[in-house]
């Protein structure tokens, strides 16, 4: 079986083409964006124990909502904390400062908890939203600011690190790119017009 990795800007049908697999396909593990995953981190938190300790002891109430959401990796724990719902004030923005992405981490950190997961991963059978480019890409070009050689570079040497028998892109083009982003715009705009797009 191989690993499915689901690709492309927003708007292009990437979690519906998911679940189409996943539906004709019940045997794939499915891993979207904000799931644990064993390659990415994208909206998730990523602490070690005393991290952890301390946010079990904040969120007290949530003890058992964020046990249910947190996996183990060796000294640090992954909570997928947008899949808690909570009213909680604050919760959530204090969960966030436990990322990795958005320029929490230097160029040199990001790479080396990227490339280790990656490394460490050599199940098959996954089916991955967003977790090979789109999310990494975007904090290499907003946040770490590399240039185009160095995110090539980047990717030449992660994609060295992946099996490629178990490895497939489906990335989701199309010619009305323009028009896409239009329409993405309009969706994600409020009742006043202003838009939440973020690219």
């Amino acid at each position: 079986m191989e690993n499915i990795y689901i690709e492309g800007i927003q708007g292009m049908g990437k979690s519906t083409l998911l679940s189409e697999i996943a539906r004709r396909r019940p045997e794939y593990r499915v891993c979207r964006e904000g799931d644990y995953s064993p390659v990415d981190l994208a909206w998730c938190a990523w602490m070690d124990g005393e991290q952890y300790a301390s946010v079990l002891e904040r969120y007290a109430p949530l003890r058992r909502e964020i046990e249910e959401e947190a996996c183990r990796e060796g000294e640090r724990y992954i909570v997928a904390y947008t899949k808690i719902l909570t009213d909680i004030p604050g919760f959530h923005k204090d969960l966030e400062q436990y990322e990795i992405y958005n320029g929490r981490k230097t160029p040199e950190e990001l790479e080396r908890t990227i490339f280790s997961r990656y490394r460490r991963f050599r199940e098959s059978g996954y089916l991955f939203e967003c977790a090979f480019l789109q999310n990494i890409v975007e904090e290499l070009m907003l946040f770490q600011q590399m240039s185009n050689e160095d995110i090539l570079s980047f990717y030449q040497r992660l994609y060295a690190l992946i099996p490629r028998e178990h490895f497939r892109l489906l990335y989701l083009n199309n010619d009305k790119m323009e028009e896409n982003i239009g329409i993405i715009r309009e969706e994600r705009s409020d009742h006043q017009g202003n838009q939440f797009i973020q690219q």
